[in-house]
């Protein structure tokens, strides 16, 4: 992923906040938040969705064999 240098842009102040998508989709519509990464949600007549990038999701667990349909049940 490519960053924006701050030194192009000095005027533009950037915070990062941790969140549920809820939560955040929550904080847009409230105009709490200018944007946010989120995981899909659908459509909303409010929002606009832009995919930025797709990320692998993996699953980790401790060192004892866990088989996959253990997990599904």
């Amino acid at each position: 992923m490519k960053f924006i240098n701050h030194n192009n842009y000095p005027n533009v102040e950037l915070t990062m906040k941790t969140g549920v998508n809820n939560d955040l989709i929550r904080d847009i519509l409230n105009r709490k938040l200018d944007g946010a990464f989120v995981t899909g949600f659908g459509n909303h007549p409010d929002i606009e969705q832009i995919e930025v990038f797709k990320e692998e999701l993996v699953l980790i667990a401790d060192n004892k064999k866990v088989s996959y349909d253990s997990l599904k049940k």
